[in-house]
């Protein structure tokens, strides 16, 4: 399943979140640097940074603080 998801191009927001087991609230109010890599596409937000990816860029952040 993971191998799949770090080929998948774009995520929509319910996937992703629960790709990391977090609520579309949390999501929705995550500060600015916090959000992962995202284009809208008319009304449609796709996140284009894999799960993996965006879990190791906040570990980064974490430990950089």
């Amino acid at each position: 399943m993971e191998k799949l998801l770090e080929q998948q191009a774009g995520f929509a927001v319910p996937n992703w979140c629960g790709a990391i087991d977090i609520s579309r609230a949390t999501y929705y109010n995550l500060p600015p640097h916090l959000q992962p890599h995202s284009v809208k596409i008319r009304s449609r937000r796709i996140i284009i940074e894999p799960p993996s990816a965006y879990l190791q860029r906040i570990r980064s952040l974490q430990q950089a603080s």
